[in-house]
């Protein structure tokens, strides 16, 4: 994709139809915003703001991509810092959390589900990529549908250790942080 060095906004529909008729349409609206401020193109760096410690007072920084998900646990976003460092619209979601993802001034959301060791003979690692700060709940299910475990509050960067005491068999994980959910299937040995 070319640098662009201005802000574009572009809005997506989509309309999914269910074998029995049903339908359901959801619109986003996708906002580029250019936060490269790399002068080496094999050094990518992008503009931060920051706001150190519980000062009153944030600052713009140009930083390695690689430091990104260190400055957004300390609660910074991507781009300048505006007056007052309130933090703009698009790191927002309904409940007030900050979302924020992407490098190279692609700003979207970020929520993947991975199993470290699946199929597993002892426990399941369940690890959580998101762009948001809020609470993740974990539900384990049997092949039968019958809910066997339910975990609250689970940060998204903590490794989640769950099925050790489960017997051999075919098992799902409902991975469910605010509107983003994923199930992912599970087999123990």
């Amino acid at each position: 994709m070319p640098c662009r060095n201005v802000e574009e906004s572009h809005t997506y529909t989509v309309t999914v139809l269910s074998a029995n008729g049903c339908a359901a349409t959801a619109t986003v609206q996708l906002t580029y915003i250019n936060i490269s401020c790399s002068k080496n193109v094999n050094n990518e760096k992008v503009e931060r703001c920051v706001k150190p410690g519980n000062t009153g007072t944030c600052h713009t920084v140009c930083v390695s991509a690689s430091a990104v998900a260190t400055l957004i646990s300390c609660g910074a976003y991507y781009g300048e810092c505006l007056a007052d460092c309130e933090i703009p619209v698009q790191h927002l979601r309904g409940n007030g959390n900050r979302t924020q993802s992407g490098i190279g001034g692609n700003i979207q959301e970020t929520f993947n589900v991975n199993v470290l060791n699946n199929p597993s003979h002892t426990d399941f690692m369940i690890a959580v990529n998101s762009s948001s700060l809020e609470k993740i709940t974990i539900r384990m299910f049997d092949a039968n549908g019958k809910q066997l475990e339910l975990r609250t509050n689970v940060r998204a960067e903590q490794l989640v250790k769950i099925g050790g005491q489960y017997a051999a068999g075919l098992y799902f994980a409902e991975v469910q942080q605010g509107n983003s959910r994923k199930v992912v299937k599970l087999v123990k040995q």
